[in-house]
């Protein structure tokens, strides 16, 4: 996040981002704005290809949702918005465990 001065000027305020005010539920290790790294390599959505992004790259928790499709739950599944080169990469719908909060 070289040159900004907040996650909120990363993230853009042109682009909507419904879920920046929500945080996952108490107890859980990852919230709404951490700041992370990529513990293995990521690509980002389907509707911009693109990828991998090896491990490493810095970047914003903007979304945390838990996971509503296995019984037990087994992680909690976010979208971050990485820094790779300069450029920010979405990679949405990631479980919890690609990323590490750095910050």
């Amino acid at each position: 996040m070289v040159g900004y001065a907040s996650w909120k000027e990363y993230v853009s305020p042109s682009t909507s981002y419904p879920y920046l005010s929500k945080s996952c539920s108490k107890g859980d290790s990852m919230r709404v704005g951490d700041i992370v790294t990529n513990t293995r390599a990521v690509w980002d959505n389907p509707a911009v290809p693109g990828g991998p992004f090896p491990a490493g790259a810095v970047g914003i928790v903007v979304d945390v949702r838990p996971d509503t499709m296995n019984n037990p739950p087994l992680s909690n599944y976010v979208d971050v918005v990485l820094s790779v080169e300069g450029e920010k990469v979405w990679c949405g719908n990631y479980t919890q465990g690609h990323f590490e909060v750095i910050a």
